[in-house]
């Protein structure tokens, strides 16, 4: 069964009340309870159903509801309130220094309120015996689920979340060319 997005009254149900969002900018309140996306002078479209091309028309996935979000218990604590981000490899940008601030000032915007630090950088040659590669087209490759082990194992104990950012080609398995990111919310990578 490929996706099929949620009429408007279900995801209007699971979302917030009216009177929670009084006051808050326009933006933030319809995020938090959408108007219906047929109206002409809502901000938000409707999620349309996945078109040739798209990758869930092609890819079946279990998906999550809400309900899946709050019980996995993705919440910050007293003990781990603290957002860390990893450099994996070389960037090849022009200001590393810049790139890596603005980064920062990202992650601080998306995780409003949490701390935002750096682990110490990654090298690719850190990752050698621990992380499959492989060269697929002339490009070398890591394996992103064996790179996801290895920052479970270096994620600080006071992290709410660990996410890395790499110019590295990643791989997920065998028979597959590439792959753009992978995460893995049970342990906030």
């Amino acid at each position: 069964m490929s996706f099929v997005p949620l009429p408007f009254p279900i995801i209007a149900s699971a979302s917030q009340k009216d009177e929670d969002i009084a006051g808050l900018p326009r933006p933030i309140a319809e995020a938090l309870r959408p108007r219906d996306p047929s109206l002409p002078d809502s901000l938000f479209a409707a999620i349309p159903v996945p078109a040739k091309g798209d990758w869930l028309a092609s890819q079946k996935e279990k998906g999550q509801t809400y309900a899946d979000f709050v019980e996995a218990g993705n919440r910050v604590t007293p003990q781990q309130k603290k957002v860390y981000l990893a450099v994996i490899g070389d960037l090849e940008v022009n200001d590393p220094e810049q790139y890596a601030a603005d980064l920062q000032e990202y992650a601080s915007a998306f995780f409003l309120g949490l701390e935002v630090a750096f682990i110490k950088p990654i090298s690719v040659g850190q990752l050698e015996g621990i992380v499959q590669s492989r060269v697929n087209f002339d490009t070398a490759q890591l394996n992103s689920k064996d790179i996801v082990k290895y920052l479970k194992k270096v994620k600080p104990d006071d992290a709410f979340c660990l996410q890395a950012v790499t110019n590295v080609d990643l791989y997920p398995a065998e028979g597959w060319n590439f792959v753009f990111g992978m995460g893995m919310s049970l342990f906030f990578l």
